[in-house]
């Protein structure tokens, strides 16, 4: 998608970001992988903590799987992201009034 990358390690979260504020484009974070290959749960159990937004991330405090074991503080030594198209979506309600059966 011709769009830099910025990747940094603050010794506890790994920071991601695209310099740039094309609203058609967005960052998404996948996982992260430990030293000894493990990857980071991201759904369906504990999460990670961080802040994200359209064209950055932190991500730390990673959750690792490991048997049927999950065991958290787990340091990064990889971590998949991808660029992805941003689809902007509208979405409307419309109420309606339900009476209580009395």
């Amino acid at each position: 998608m011709n769009v830099p990358v910025t990747i940094s390690w603050d010794g506890y979260g790994v920071h991601v970001n695209i310099p740039t504020d094309r609203p058609d484009l967005a960052l998404q974070f996948i996982y992260v992988t430990d030293e000894k290959g493990n990857r980071s749960v991201e759904s369906g159990g504990p999460q990670s903590s961080g802040n994200w937004s359209q064209h950055h991330f932190y991500r730390s405090s990673h959750t690792f799987r490991i048997g049927n074991v999950f065991v958290s503080g787990g340091r990064a030594a990889s971590v998949t992201f991808a660029v992805v198209p941003n689809i902007h979506a509208t979405f409307y309600a419309q109420p309606r009034l339900v009476e209580r059966a009395k």
